[in-house]
């Protein structure tokens, strides 16, 4: 059925998850749940603090380790010139509306003529 744990599509309106219908309680499925990750071969969770982290993440559960290593990790940004990450749309249209209304500048309309 898929990774319940992944993010869901990125969407405008609300998505369903497919454990939300009203008929998954029906079929009376039997959930595994799989504990290793084999996308990372040959490096185990306890030896690369990256793959720690990104499982505690995944599971809603961060070790103050994980925070301390993440907070360590933070680095001010002294320009406007940089790559803004969100995980919202609304953030993006809200960022973004933002941005160009603190434009004050001539505006330029172009109107296509042909394709």
């Amino acid at each position: 059925m898929g990774d319940f744990f992944q993010l869901p599509p990125v969407s405008r309106g609300y998505v369903e998850f497919a454990f939300e219908h009203p008929s998954w309680r029906e079929f009376k499925l039997i959930s595994a749940v799989l504990t290793t990750q084999y996308r990372q071969v040959g490096e185990a969770e306890n030896e690369d603090p990256l793959l720690t982290i990104l499982s505690e993440i995944r599971t809603g559960e961060v070790s103050e380790k994980s925070r301390n290593l993440l907070a360590s990790r933070n680095l001010s940004i002294e320009t406007e010139d940089h790559t803004e990450l969100f995980t919202k749309n609304v953030s993006v249209d809200n960022y973004n509306k933002e941005r160009l209304n603190s434009i004050f500048d001539d505006t330029f309309i172009f109107e296509m003529l042909t394709k």
